[in-house]
């Protein structure tokens, strides 16, 4: 009987380890696409892709003829954003250099934005507004 009450201890704990390893999901790894962008209000035809894969979220632009890439570090992550509607919204906290970036993705009524946030909450705050036009998950 003592072996069979350990049998079903040692079952439960093994069933709930694996519980909690399948619920730690992995941060979900998505491409944007963009034609326009919006920088201090004004809005320019740029083409930007932005793909977030592991702690890396890399933000390639193309305005005439002209590409560059910027590679930023995710440091913190919320996510509330369903991948089989493409809705709700997630919030990055990230770096360049050692300095702040956010990244903001959100869904409504219009459409989908991502706005890329550089020094936030300072004098030198600069955002950048993408309107996205498709969103593929790897």
């Amino acid at each position: 009987m003592k072996n069979i009450v350990y049998l079903l201890v040692i079952t439960s704990i093994l069933t709930l380890s694996t519980w909690a390893v399948s619920a730690q999901t992995a941060p979900l790894a998505f491409t944007l696409k963009s034609n326009l962008a919006s920088f201090e209000q004004r809005q320019t035809i740029v083409t930007s892709t932005v793909k977030r894969n592991g702690n890396l979220l890399t933000w390639e632009q193309t305005n005439q003829g002209v590409s560059t890439t910027t590679v930023f570090h995710i440091n913190n992550t919320i996510e509330n954003w369903d991948p089989q509607t493409s809705t709700g919204n997630i919030g990055l906290a990230m770096s360049l250099n050692g300095a702040p970036v956010d990244f903001n993705l959100q869904s409504n009524a219009q459409g989908i934005t991502a706005a890329i946030i550089m020094n936030p909450n300072t004098s030198d705050e600069d955002i950048y507004i993408l309107n996205i036009n498709q969103v593929l998950y790897q």
